[in-house]
């Protein structure tokens, strides 16, 4: 814990952040439900309030873990948002039209040139998780508002990075690229997850984004 006190003293100093630094404090905090170490929630929700980070974007993160790490995960990260964020949040109707082109569109814009391939490879292995992959992850998940895709793929990336899914962590490497993220900002996301992350996995990420 003494080197996150450490970490923390020197990242969250100022009430005024930039976008690039509200989303390196976001990829920390779903870096954090994604590895389990979740006796630090509390914590990081408590800076990440005290730094004005918006609660709405703190909320949509921690509902994004479910994507990757299934519902245990995004419950624990939802329990604790409740305790320090009391805010007015609206159900999304569910519109199965919407999100499958919804997740077309978002699918597109992560892979495109490698789309088609993905979506046949896909069909080829599971008719079942290709149109999972699109309603569920790129249409009702990644496709839902208050943070944008480029934001979403960049947190896809500490996500993966922490719980390391080599395949798909060099699949949402590319996709961060593809949707803006500069090669420089996708690095720090990496090295922002070293305080609930192994330094293999790291080196490891590392790795992989140089092969982009």
């Amino acid at each position: 814990m003494k080197d996150f006190n450490m970490y923390e003293s020197r990242s969250f100093k100022t009430a005024n952040i930039s976008e690039n630094t509200e989303i390196m404090f976001l990829c920390k905090l779903v870096s954090c439900v994604a590895s389990k170490k979740t006796g630090n929630l509390d914590r990081i929700l408590q800076k990440l309030n005290k730094n004005k980070v918006s609660p709405v974007k703190i909320y949509e993160s921690v509902l994004q873990t479910y994507l990757f790490c299934g519902f245990p995960a995004a419950i624990v990260g939802i329990q604790a948002f409740s305790k320090q964020f009391k805010i007015s949040i609206s159900k999304e109707s569910y519109n199965l039209k919407k999100f499958r082109e919804r997740g077309k569109l978002n699918c597109k814009k992560v892979y495109q040139a490698n789309y088609h391939k993905l979506v046949h490879n896909f069909d080829n292995m599971s008719p079942d998780l290709a149109e999972w992959m699109i309603i569920e992850g790129y249409g009702k998940v990644l496709g839902r508002e208050n943070l944008s895709l480029r934001e979403r793929e960049l947190l896809n990336v500490a996500i993966l990075c922490t719980n390391y899914y080599e395949h798909q962590l060099f699949s949402h490497l590319k996709g961060a690229l593809n949707t803006g993220s500069s090669f420089e900002v996708v690095e720090k996301v990496i090295s922002g997850t070293r305080n609930f992350n192994s330094a293999r996995n790291i080196a490891n990420a590392l790795k992989l984004l140089k092969k982009c």
